[in-house]
């Protein structure tokens, strides 16, 4: 099992959406990594959000979105993500590779899944309802720019 999450900012660095989920056991962590890309960017389609920048502490699965013929065995996962993003869903959409520290809300989120038994999805607006550590954290992490955080366990 794998617990993914997500984190919304808007360029102001203010949480627009937050969200956890549960995937099945992946054989290796680029294709975590690329399962929870993917459910991203169809979260964001869904929510109408036109202007995104994903960011990974996976520098495998970033590389593999941009030179996809690089890594055949992910063929499957990388089509997907690009379909996805040019359902003309959005107006920019770009990947990037940032450190793990970057991701550290989302990666803790995405980490109680398995040591607190979160099994559970959400979707939530803004910074709340959750519980008062993901709001502190929030709060005290804001930064300046819209990227959507996420990390895969």
């Amino acid at each position: 099992m794998s617990g993914v999450a997500l984190i919304a900012r808007d360029c102001n660095g203010k949480v627009i959406y937050h969200a956890r989920d549960v995937f099945t056991r992946s054989s290796d962590r680029i294709i975590a990594e690329l399962r929870c890309i993917l459910w991203a960017v169809q979260t964001l389609r869904d929510l109408r959000v036109k202007n995104v920048v994903i960011a990974s502490d996976c520098q495998a699965a970033i590389a593999a979105l941009y030179n996809p013929s690089y890594w055949p065995q992910y063929r499957g996962l990388v089509n997907a993500i690009i379909i996805t993003c040019q359902a003309k869903s959005f107006d920019y959409i770009t990947f990037e590779v940032v450190s793990r520290h970057s991701n550290s809300i989302a990666g803790d989120i995405a980490f109680s899944v398995m040591r607190d038994g979160r099994f559970n999805g959400y979707l939530a607006s803004g910074h709340g309802p959750s519980p008062a550590w993901l709001n502190d954290r929030i709060l005290s992490e804001a930064q300046p720019r819209y990227v959507f955080r996420f990390l895969p366990y």
